[in-house]
């Protein structure tokens, strides 16, 4: 993925036309790097190490999804 998306932009080097390469709907080329390459790669960094289920005191279990961890870390709220 990384030297796809490098030899992607290094078509230009100007900002405006770099713009335009990174716009999907301009660009269906990165559209494609991104849907094909890095979302997956996102979604088994995620889920590494992910138990399949989470303990509810309300339901029992439930299963643990990828989704849930990007919802969890960002919340607004107090950190700790």
């Amino acid at each position: 993925f990384i030297s796809s998306s490098h030899l992607h932009f290094a078509k230009t080097s100007l900002l405006l036309p770099q713009m335009r390469l990174g716009n999907s709907s301009r660009s269906p080329t990165i559209a494609g790097l991104v849907l094909e390459h890095l979302c997956p790669t996102i979604q088994n960094i995620l889920e590494d190490g992910l138990r399949d289920h989470k303990l509810d005191l309300i339901i029992g279990q439930r299963r643990n999804h990828s989704w849930r961890v990007v919802e969890v870390s960002t919340r607004i709220g107090k950190c700790s």
